[in-house]
C-alpha cells in the first residue's frame, strides 16, 4: 500500500510525497496516487493561495480506493 503525505506549508509538488519530503498540495498527490493508496494531510490550509488546483477529483480511473488521511503529524 502507498502512502503520500502532503504538506502546504513545507511541501514542494516535485518532492516524491514521503513523510520526510512531503508534496505541497491535495492536487499533485491525487494525481500521483495509484488503487488503494493513503494520502496523509499535514495540518494547515489547503486553497487555490497555497496551490490547490479545483475542483478536486478523488476516484478517477483505478484510483476509486483512494483514502484521505487528515491525522498526520508533523
Amino acid at each position: 500500500m502507498t502512502h503520500l503525505y502532503v504538506n502546504s506549508q513545507s511541501g514542494l509538488d516535485d518532492a516524491v510525497g514521503t513523510q520526510d519530503h512531503p508534496m505541497k498540495t491535495l492536487y499533485r498527490a491525487l494525481e500521483q496516487a495509484q488503487a488503494g493508496a493513503i494520502v496523509h494531510l499535514a495540518p494547515g490550509t489547503y486553497s487555490a493561495a497555497t496551490g490547490e488546483v479545483f475542483p478536486l477529483r478523488i476516484g478517477r480511473g483505478d484510483r476509486k480506493s483512494t483514502r484521505l488521511n487528515s491525522s498526520h503529524r508533523t
